[in-house]
């Protein structure tokens, strides 16, 4: 039996609300019809495969009922690491790249509680879900900050 799957399942969601918020804020600054992807498709791949090998990677430790919430969180993550992509020629370089930093490490942060969770608990996760959680949120905020006010 899974213990915590509740709290778990609750915090899920919570975070899905800001990949939500992240994935439309950063497409309405390019437009998902005009931004960077559309003219390079091909950038998506990486983060697909990424997102496959990944949820291939977990399935067997997430617990029955938690497989299509876990597989639409990691595709909303996916989503808004690709919307920060996108931004690409639509926003001063420098902001692009802290807002594109952060979405990675955002992923990353989410990554490693999903390893931590369904794979194999490791030393330091804690620390290193948090750290990477703290660069992402700084290097996105950041990003923002240098595309709107400098």
């Amino acid at each position: 039996e899974f213990q915590g799957a509740g709290f778990f399942l609750f915090g899920l969601a919570a975070f899905l609300c800001t990949h939500l918020c992240y994935t439309v804020a950063l497409f309405s600054m390019a437009g998902a019809r005009a931004g960077y992807l559309r003219r390079n498709l091909w950038l998506v791949l990486p983060f697909m495969v990424y997102l496959a090998l990944f949820l291939r990677l977990l399935w067997p430790g997430i617990p029955e009922g938690m497989h299509v919430p876990v597989a639409l969180y990691g595709t909303a993550i996916t989503i808004m690491a690709l919307a920060a992509v996108n931004l690409r020629d639509h926003v001063p370089l420098r902001g692009y790249r802290m807002v594109v930093f952060g979405a990675l490490f955002f992923l990353l942060s989410d990554s490693l509680i999903g390893v931590a969770r369904f794979v194999t608990p490791f030393w330091g996760a804690g620390i290193a879900i948090m750290v990477t959680y703290i660069v992402g949120q700084y290097g996105i905020a950041r990003g923002v900050k240098e595309i709107f006010w400098e």
